[in-house]
């Protein structure tokens, strides 16, 4: 029997086996398609593989390959690998690290020339001429400013010293008077004194008596404002920085300036002619046409404010060391709380501080 009357038999519609066979025949048709597609798949894989195998073992490193450079270490390799090694390195972290926006450095000497490293620069200023005579320069220039510095100390400890005899002249003499204003108080307690001094201004007049006698009776006498002045390095520093002028201007403004009007020690009770009036001890005293009370105030407080400098040299150990910060500091704090460095200027600044006190203890009637 042939294959073709079997599969006649096979699928003739009068077998009862003709659906299964239909089945199976099915089955074995699409198994066969995948296998085929399969086997078509990784014949056509092998295929590419091996062409990419081949390329990669037969490719060449090219002539001209691509050259990775590092300009600050001078570093140059064809790999990115390596190039990446290098970047991780210590000693181009080290490099990077000082300023990574900051194009590479270019050291120069003073003589002209220049070098790519540090370390180059560094072997050629021990050769450069130039730089030995600058560093001689150098060395004489500080010997000399040294010499001047310790010239200046020398001149100004003369000048404190000699200051500190006037203060203790100052202090025998204030007390002196005020053994004087004692005996004066004393006297004048007993004594009625009536004043009537009257001073016109916009038509309203004003009863000087009444004024200081009534209404200032509790006001602070002079001798007991300066023994309450509390003066410290604070101030001593001010006037260092803004000027004998300022300094004793705000030193003023501070305390008589603040304070109450009946409670101060002293009043101008006429603006245009400059009438001043000290409270001494108990009582009331006009001060003098050439205001010597007023001027012995101003003396007193710069005194005062000087003596704080013993204070500051105490909190300040360097400030006698010459060529130091605190020595030159020192020396302007000292000129100032003198008066100032020109000495031609000391009845300018006199007068102008006493026109401001003026019109500061102006009493307006």
């Amino acid at each position: 029997m042939s294959k073709s009357e079997i599969s006649e038999i096979v699928f003739s519609e009068e077998n009862e086996f003709f659906p299964y066979a239909v089945l199976w025949f099915s089955y074995r048709f699409v198994l066969n398609c995948l296998f085929a597609y399969y086997l078509f798949v990784m014949i056509q894989s092998a295929f590419f593989l091996s062409i990419v195998f081949r390329n990669m073992l037969t490719k060449k490193m090219p002539k001209n390959a691509n050259v990775f450079y590092c300009e600050t270490c001078n570093f140059k390799c064809s790999k990115q690998s390596n190039f990446d090694k290098h970047n991780s390195t210590a000693k181009h972290r080290l490099l990077t690290s000082v300023d990574r926006n900051v194009k590479k450095s270019v050291f120069a000497c003073k003589c002209g020339k220049e070098y790519k490293s540090r370390q180059g620069l560094q072997q050629h200023k021990k050769k450069c001429n130039i730089i030995h005579n600058e560093s001689t320069n150098n060395n004489q220039q500080h010997h000399n400013r040294l010499n001047d510095l310790m010239k200046q100390n020398e001149i100004l400890q003369e000048f404190i010293i000699e200051h500190k005899k006037e203060r203790e002249e100052h202090k025998k003499e204030r007390e002196e008077h005020k053994k004087e204003i004692e005996k004066l108080s004393e006297q004048i307690s007993k004594i009625s004194r009536v004043t009537n001094n009257k001073t016109t201004n916009n038509n309203n007049k004003f009863n000087l008596n009444f004024f200081l006698n009534t209404q200032c009776k509790d006001a602070m006498s002079i001798q007991s404002f300066m023994e309450n002045l509390k003066l410290g390095c604070k101030e001593l520093e001010h006037m260092g920085d803004v000027g004998y002028l300022n300094g004793m201007i705000d030193i003023f403004n501070n305390t008589i300036g603040n304070m109450d009007v009946y409670k101060r020690p002293l009043h101008c009770t006429d603006l245009k002619r400059e009438v001043l009036y000290f409270k001494q001890g108990n009582d009331w005293e006009r001060d003098s046409e050439d205001k010597q009370h007023l001027k012995k105030l101003i003396k007193n407080v710069e005194s005062k404010n000087y003596d704080n400098l013993q204070e500051w040299q105490k909190d300040h150990p360097g400030s006698l060391q010459c060529d130091s910060r605190d020595s030159e500091h020192y020396m302007k704090i000292a000129t100032e709380a003198l008066g100032g460095a020109d000495s031609n200027k000391d009845s300018i600044y006199l007068t102008k501080i006493m026109k401001h006190i003026v019109r500061e203890v102006h009493v307006k009637p």
